[in-house]
């Protein structure tokens, strides 16, 4: 009886409240891909990515004519005559449309105050999510968002978020591409290392990281066709390679470890090793920086290429091939000398000049 009664209704009314009607009844199929969020500890956190959801992703993932009823005012007197409801996400909870100034509805300055306010492993948690609602509502972030989101990240337990971001760049606009980005990426690997000594269980973690992101670089979503702009071929992002491979290998020797993984561990020592020789080849270690500036982005360069040569002369596959080590010997040497130059062309506690002072000694 009660189709009945629907029908007639649909047959009698105006098509404002037909189309009403028939917007409240289809499934939202599109909303069925809503980002869900998880509570966390913070409540200015947890209001902020609720008022994202609500404001701006599931009207983004609702079908047009339900967006532009939300969003645009002359519309707005539908909703209020004859309220509509539909079902979102994979339990189908039940959303009822209503009037959003599109003008309030929360922005860049409020999706960075959400990364800023992410201190915890549960926090990050929902950054995938995020960034796929924000990438679906067409607010993208600039080269320099991203790098400052990276290093938030790298300073709280957030680099393991910023993989699965990756593996998802398709909806989460987060692509390996940029060589500022991605070293920016592997110094906060490097940090993380030197935070724990390069020693202890913790390195296998960042080891595996630096691998993901190593391997998703190869994935056609982060290819780059300009080889002068590969991250991949980035001296920085080789050097951290070889000191967290290193540091691995030297962290599992006498260990319990199973003798295959920790030979496969030691090929990539050497393999990285070769691979650093060859991009030192195109450094100039001997031009000082004009200001402290630039002498401290080279310090962040190249203190990580230092340790990591440092430590593969440590590893078992390195010492028993005596040419090679003696190579790598000599460019450590060379390496340290233009360190010890460049510190002294710093003469403030800048990032790269603690990196230097903690894992170079004159």
């Amino acid at each position: 009886m009660a189709l009945n009664t629907t029908a007639r209704v649909l047959r009698q009314a105006p098509s404002t409240l037909q189309q009403s009607i028939n917007l409240n009844q289809k499934r939202s199929w599109s909303a069925r891909t809503i980002p869900s969020l998880t509570p966390t500890q913070s409540p200015e956190l947890d209001q902020l990515l609720n008022r994202f959801r609500d404001e701006l992703f599931i009207p983004h993932s609702l079908k047009v004519q339900q967006r532009n009823l939300i969003y645009r005012p002359r519309l707005a007197s539908k909703l209020t005559g004859h309220p509509i409801v539909v079902p979102i996400g994979p339990k189908e909870e039940p959303y009822q449309l209503r009037p959003i100034d599109i003008w309030k509805v929360p922005g860049k300055k409020d999706s960075l105050r959400v990364i800023a306010l992410m201190h915890e492993t549960k926090d990050w948690s929902n950054l995938v999510n995020f960034l796929r609602g924000l990438h679906k509502a067409g607010l993208s972030f600039q080269p320099r968002h991203w790098e400052w989101l990276v290093r938030k990240a790298g300073g709280s337990n957030g680099l393991g978020a910023l993989v699965m971001a990756a593996q998802q760049s398709h909806t989460t606009g987060f692509t390996l591409n940029n060589v500022s980005l991605v070293e920016r990426l592997f110094f906060e690997l490097h940090l993380a290392g030197q935070r724990i000594e390069f020693t202890g269980e913790g390195i296998a973690k960042i080891y595996g990281l630096a691998n993901s992101f190593t391997l998703l670089m190869h994935n056609p979503h982060h290819a780059v066709s300009d080889l002068d702009n590969d991250p991949k071929r980035s001296t920085l992002v080789i050097g951290t390679l070889l000191e967290l491979s290193a540091a691995r290998a030297l962290s599992d020797y006498g260990s319990n470890v199973d003798k295959v993984e920790y030979e496969a561990v030691e090929k990539k020592v050497e393999y990285q090793a070769r691979r650093l020789l060859a991009s030192l080849k195109r450094q100039n270690l001997s031009q000082v920086g004009e200001d402290w500036v630039s002498n401290d982005k080279l310090l962040q360069r190249l203190v990580p290429c230092y340790n990591g040569l440092k430590l593969a002369l440590q590893v078992d596959v390195i010492a028993r091939n005596k040419q090679f080590a003696a190579a790598l010997k000599t460019r450590t040497n060379e390496l340290g000398m233009f360190i010890g130059d460049l510190k002294k062309g710093v003469h403030r506690p800048t990032i790269g000049l603690v990196q230097a002072q903690l894992l170079h000694q004159n």
